[in-house]
C-alpha cells in the first residue's frame, strides 16, 4: 500500500516537472502563439510523408480535407508512451484501412522536442504525451481535439481501441 502512494508521488513531481519544463521553453517562442498551421505555413506539419526521404516516385497529392491523428512525443517515453503509439496506431490502421489508403487520414508520429516541431506544444496545448485528432478542410485546420482519456484506457486494449475509433469516426463524420 505505502509504495503506491510512493509511486503516485513521484508520477506526479514527474508530470509537474515535464509540465513546467514545456511551459518554460515555450514562453522563449511566441510565434506559435495563436496559430492555425495551414498547408503553406507548415507543409511537414500536415503532410502525410513530412520528413521522409523522397524516393523516386512522387507522392501523391495532399487532399485538401482530411483529417489526422497525431501522437506527440518528447525523446523520452515510457512503457506507456510507447504503448499509447502502438495502440492508436493499431486501432487507426485496423479501423480505417480505406480512409488511410485513400488520403483522406493521415496516421503521424511527432517529436515535440525537435526544434521544427515544437510549435505543436502551444497549437495543441500539450501538456504530456498525447493523441490529437485534427481535422483539415481546404488546407487550412478548422479543429481539434485532444483525446486525453488515452492515458486512463492504457490498460484496457479494447476499450482503448473503441475510443480512438470512436473519435476519429467523428471527425471523419464531420461531427
Amino acid at each position: 500500500m505505502q509504495t503506491k502512494k510512493v509511486i503516485k508521488v513521484v508520477l506526479l513531481i514527474f508530470v509537474a516537472l515535464s509540465a513546467s519544463w514545456l511551459i518554460i521553453r515555450g514562453q522563449g517562442d511566441t510565434s506559435a502563439a495563436g496559430s492555425n498551421p495551414t498547408l503553406t505555413e507548415g507543409a511537414s506539419a500536415l503532410a502525410p510523408n513530412a520528413g521522409q526521404p523522397s524516393e523516386a516516385k512522387a507522392d501523391p497529392p495532399v487532399p485538401p480535407n482530411r483529417i489526422i491523428v497525431y501522437y506527440f512525443h518528447t525523446t523520452y517515453r515510457c512503457p506507456s508512451c510507447h504503448k499509447i503509439e502502438n495502440y492508436t496506431k493499431e486501432a487507426v490502421e485496423s479501423g480505417f484501412t480505406r480512409e488511410l489508403r485513400d488520403g483522406r487520414l493521415v496516421f503521424q508520429v511527432i517529436n515535440v522536442e525537435e526544434p521544427a516541431n515544437s510549435h505543436f506544444i502551444q497549437d495543441y496545448q500539450l501538456h504530456t504525451k498525447s493523441v490529437v485528432v485534427v481535422e483539415i478542410k481546404d488546407n487550412k485546420q478548422t479543429r481539434w481535439k485532444n483525446l486525453a482519456q488515452v492515458w486512463e484506457l492504457t490498460g484496457d486494449k479494447g476499450a482503448f481501441f473503441k475510443y480512438i475509433r470512436d473519435e476519429v469516426s467523428l471527425y471523419l463524420q464531420g461531427k
